[in-house]
């Protein structure tokens, strides 16, 4: 499935482990926005909730395949 550049821009932060909805805002200007494109990812099966770290988002093995394809 393609991804847009916005979407591959928050799947490389979640690489890092840093990705939250705080780092959203500052990312871009608009935090309502950059929360929509987490909640996508999360639906398509591309980011999961990080269990030890309450609030950051992990990417998934598929997230990280889509990544690397795009």
């Amino acid at each position: 499935m393609e991804i847009n550049e916005n979407e591959r821009r928050l799947l490389a932060i979640a690489c890092n482990g840093m990705l939250n909805f705080q780092a959203c805002s500052k990312v871009y200007r608009n935090a309502e926005y950059g929360r929509n494109i987490i909640k996508r990812l999360v639906l398509m099966g591309y980011l999961e909730q990080d269990i030890l770290n309450f609030g950051y988002f992990r990417i998934t093995p598929i997230g990280l395949e889509v990544l690397l394809e795009s």
